[in-house]
């Protein structure tokens, strides 16, 4: 640290004091000598986390399948980075590349296992687990779950021996709650989890530190192209590995605001390499067995609709423009389970549904055309009819008296009596109004 400099004497308010100025001390690389390696380091946090691991001075190995994307981010950030390419789903590749990183830089301190998949996301995919597809389950959880432990595995064989080492895993914040993604990832995310901590017990006489970082919705090429709505130009281009537009990006940030706890701020992949970086350095060096939540606070709050978000809403989402070309039966399902969360969650929660996903659908033709197919008899809880009674009440209320009943009816736990009170609190507004009459007395004979 460089030497204080005195500064003349200067008084403050009667006393006398010295003032003591000091030039700033650059801010420490927190990885300096340290080796990591990073799989699916090619893209998304993964790159990211490269990129603030080569910054604190670590020597990175990029672990990745996509080979022209590692070898470009190797070139760009110099020599301290190298790639190899590693497929997690083979054994070999994974003892290959923790082999040949010892090789060449005589340890391994950090091996942080990114790698990953969402799943198959056609935009109508049938995400129910009556229609759980057993090959992708076992192809998600071959990368998601085979792969970390893999990784865990070769990467402690590299670390016993020096009894120091980290092991970080990239999980979910579909592995802390239910409700936060398709159910072979949500498994496999809930799998990462549980390997951490077992491993963490393990290892920990070792003196290896085992963790895992959960991030929210980070608008990486993964999440964008879930629900990719544009096609690619080029038709031997799987739209799946098709770069996400500016436009594409954009969308799928402003839809994670939305369902976000922690306004103002946009959760980005650099974030969460940063949250790696800190389980990485040795500023953690008494943190193990931890799964470190980067999500703004979601999984502490209520006001998530974490399971319209992913097995719900976001196909939704995908296939508006694509209604025309599919069947009436095939789209009705998403239609009226979109307007039965809008009546039981919560008011954020209603009105975020509502405004990016009911209204634009009420003002589509081909929309209000299906939900005339929901006439079915039953009971008010069932969807077919809370669709109708919703079909009925805007054709004759319009979409505002609509969106006024949606802010009401969010957040109670039986929606019936909600309405139906609801039908009463506005009795004396609405009392010359014939068609809001006949709407009531018609809820009032299925109470």
């Amino acid at each position: 640290m460089p030497a204080a400099e005195v500064m003349p004497e200067k008084s403050l308010e009667g006393k006398r004091v010295h003032v003591w100025e000091t030039a700033a001390p650059p801010l420490p690389k927190r990885l300096e000598g340290k080796v990591a390696i990073v799989t699916g380091g090619a893209r998304g946090i993964g790159e990211a986390t490269v990129q603030v691991f080569a910054r604190h001075g670590a020597k990175v190995v990029v672990a990745d399948v996509e080979d022209v994307d590692g070898e470009s981010l190797a070139a760009r950030l110099g020599p301290s980075v190298s790639f190899v390419h590693c497929d997690v789903r083979e054994e070999a590749d994974i003892e290959r590349l923790v082999d040949r990183t010892v090789a060449r830089h005589g340890r391994l301190d950090v091996f942080c296992s990114n790698a990953g998949v969402l799943g198959r996301q056609a935009p109508r995919s049938d995400l129910s687990i009556a229609a759980l597809d057993a090959e992708e389950f076992d192809e998600v959880m071959r990368v998601n779950v085979r792969g970390a432990a893999l990784g865990m595995k070769h990467a402690a064989r590299a670390m016993v021996p020096r009894r120091a080492g980290c092991i970080i895993s990239v999980a979910s914040v579909a592995g802390v709650m239910g409700g936060m993604g398709p159910h072979a990832y949500a498994a496999s995310k809930h799998a990462v989890v549980g390997l951490t901590t077992n491993a963490a017990c393990e290892l920990g006489k070792h003196g290896i530190r085992v963790n895992c970082v959960s991030p929210f919705g980070v608008a990486t090429r993964m999440l964008v192209n879930a629900w990719r709505e544009v096609e690619v130009e080029d038709e031997h281009v799987d739209p799946a590995d098709a770069p996400p537009t500016a436009e594409e990006v954009e969308k799928t940030e402003e839809m994670v605001r939305g369902l976000a706890n922690l306004k103002g701020v946009t959760l980005t992949a650099r974030d969460v390499a940063e949250a790696i970086l800190y389980l990485a350095s040795d500023e953690s060096r008494y943190v193990s067995g931890h799964n470190l939540v980067v999500d703004g606070g979601v999984t502490t709050s209520r006001n998530l609709i974490g399971l319209p978000l992913v097995t719900l809403v976001y196909p939704l989402y995908a296939s508006v423009k694509a209604i025309e070309s599919k069947s009436p039966e095939d789209d009705q399902q998403w239609l009226t389970y979109c307007v039965l969360y809008s009546l039981v969650t919560l008011f954020d929660g209603a009105t975020f549904i509502y405004e990016n996903f009911v209204r634009p659908m009420v003002l589509n033709q081909q929309t209000l055309n299906l939900w005339s197919l929901s006439s079915k008899s039953g009971t008010f809880g069932k969807p077919d009819d809370v669709l109708l009674a919703a079909e009925k009440f805007i054709e004759q209320n319009g979409t505002e008296a609509f969106e006024k009943l949606i802010s009401k009816a969010g957040g109670l736990s039986n929606p019936k009596k909600n309405m139906h009170a609801t039908f009463h609190d506005d009795r004396d507004d609405r009392e010359e109004n014939e068609s809001w009459k006949m709407n009531r007395l018609a809820w009032e004979s299925s109470s």
